[in-house]
């Protein structure tokens, strides 16, 4: 996951004294999981996108992996009440200690990366009770510690199953993003009778985004039907249906894409304007051998952030005085952190403005030497806007909102004003490279192995992906640990490894960054003479 952490919760203070207790986190079942920058700020209330209800006695942590250049790095933890901040050598779990903090005193550390990488990391806090904040800043190519950029984050989600959700409390995609784990079938439920997000606050002005990716078994087309009440949009593939700004008792929309064998983007938005609130999804056609008339099962999804589904979002509560009878104004700026490559796919933009005469003010939205009219002059209550002169222009730079009022017969207030940008492009989601390592296997319970027979695999390989087996085999478990491996060895070849009791399994992964193979079993048969 290419921008962002991993976040989970546990109900329980995870510590050791006044440290913290890894091994109680490690253990820990995740009361729920989030995902987003390593920097909750400090502020008071439950943590629902992790699952927590209660404010007091519970432990809160992320985990991911920072880029960090060659060098010495000035790092810093800040935590409410007790936190400790660890990192680990490139492609390990050996976590070591960085620096602790306390509500009391931000704890710094100079971390020498010795040569540049991606750096596995993991900070946790615990609350006792009051405010909460588990904030990791960094000074990286010098000055003063400050928010790590998107780019230089990222974790791992293999093994995950399920989607990722955000939910906003406005139908227009815009105020403050709740991000997280959708652990059901897709979509298992309808929304009406209850909230089906964490973040949301009513049944009214909202909207849902699932995001993640659908394994489809056989290659050809599916079709998917959504009804909804209010909107819903659909990205399937590389297709895209789009309801989304339609209101009504009840849309019913259909997509259909080509899919390939294996991992494929599907994005769901529901946006509900008021009244009845509604959404249901089956797969209502596929290939032969794949059942159809129901969701998407668990075990087929998987929280990959597709290309499409990636945004930024701004959320501004400050209240500010519009100068009377002058263009001058207002401007608020808003800079991004960005990702590498990525593009403008669709803006959203929302403001409340309390003005005597709505109709002297006028709002322009500026970035890349382009500005978008919001409004001008209008007199409508309408305070969402989807301006299109953005589109595929890069993401990098400011983002500046000007608001004025160029009469003299009233005067107002800029209350607050939200954006949300959708991006296309950016890094790959998915690793250049994986590998798997089985635990060393006694094949010799039954009696004295005497031969192998042809190695198998359950594999389903896009064209840009590969994948390359391999074996290795020891008269004991250390012996087996430290050979040499065998291989790579095809699918239905015999293996040539030495015949012996103990045997480990090895699959190294690749893909182009979008195709990658999957792997579902990968197996050793062979012969034993009883004893």
């Amino acid at each position: 996951l290419r921008g962002a952490v991993l976040a989970r919760g546990s109900a329980a203070p995870h510590l050791v004294g006044a440290a913290i207790d890894w091994a109680a986190i490690e253990a820990a079942t995740a009361s729920g999981v989030s995902f987003g920058p390593p920097d909750l700020a400090l502020g008071a209330g439950a943590l629902s996108p992790v699952g927590l209800t209660g404010t007091a006695d519970y432990t809160y942590w992320f985990e991911g992996e920072i880029e960090l250049p060659a060098g010495i790095t000035q790092l810093e933890l800040r935590a409410d009440d007790v936190g400790e901040l660890q990192i680990a050598p490139p492609n390990t779990r050996a976590f070591a200690s960085v620096t602790t903090a306390t509500y009391q005193a931000a704890g710094t550390a100079m971390f020498d990366a010795g040569a540049g990488g991606w750096f596995p990391f993991r900070a946790a806090m615990v609350q006792g009770g009051g405010d909460r904040e588990l904030r990791i800043l960094a000074a990286i190519g010098g000055g003063s510690p400050v928010a790590i950029p998107r780019a230089r984050l990222r974790s791992r989600v293999d093994g995950m199953q399920g989607a990722f959700v955000v939910a906003w409390d406005d139908r227009n995609l815009a105020g403050p993003a709740t991000p997280s784990l959708y652990t059901r079938a897709l979509l298992d439920d309808e929304i009406a009778g209850g909230l089906r997000a964490p973040g949301l606050t009513g049944d009214d002005d909202l909207t849902q985004r699932w995001f993640g990716q659908y394994r489809a078994s056989a290659a050809g087309a599916h079709t998917l039907a959504i009804t909804s009440d209010d909107g819903a949009r659909v990205y399937l593939g590389d297709q895209l249906v789009d309801h989304l700004a339609d209101s009504g008792p009840t849309i019913s929309t259909a997509i259909a894409a080509t899919l390939r064998a294996g991992w494929n983007d599907l994005v769901i938005d529901y946006n509900e304007f008021g009244g009845g609130e509604y959404i249901d999804m089956v797969l209502a056609s596929a290939p032969t051998g794949i059942a159809t008339g129901g969701t998407i099962p668990l075990a087929q999804l998987r929280p990959v952030l597709p290309r499409r589904a990636s945004f930024v979002t701004f959320h501004d509560t400050t209240s500010r005085a519009i100068p009377n009878n002058t263009n001058t104004g207002v401007d608020i700026t808003f800079t991004p952190s960005v990702l590498p490559g990525e593009t403008v796919r669709e803006v959203r933009v929302a403001h409340v403005i309390q003005h005597g005469m709505i109709g002297e003010v006028d709002v322009d939205l500026i970035h890349d030497g382009v500005t978008a009219s919001l409004r001008n002059g209008s007199t409508s209550a309408n305070r969402w806007y989807t301006p299109t002169e953005f589109a595929g222009r890069p993401l990098a730079g400011a983002w500046t909102l000007h608001v004025d009022d160029e009469s003299g017969s009233q005067t107002g207030n800029l209350q607050s004003w939200s954006i949300t940008v959708l991006t296309d492009g950016g890094p790959g989601q998915i690793a250049d490279r994986a590998e798997w390592v089985s635990t060393v296997q006694d094949l010799g319970t039954l009696g004295t192995v005497t031969a192998f027979g042809a190695l198998d695999a359950g594999l389903t390989l896009p064209a840009g992906a590969g994948a390359q087996l391999y074996v290795r085999t020891g008269a004991d478990p250390a012996a087996c640990a430290a050979a040499t491996w065998v291989g790579p060895i095809a699918v239905g070849a015999p293996v040539p490894a030495a015949i012996a009791r103990y045997a480990q399994l090895r699959a190294v992964l690749t893909s182009n960054g979008a195709d990658e193979p999957t792997l579902d079993f990968l197996e050793l048969p062979y012969t034993v003479a009883p004893n």
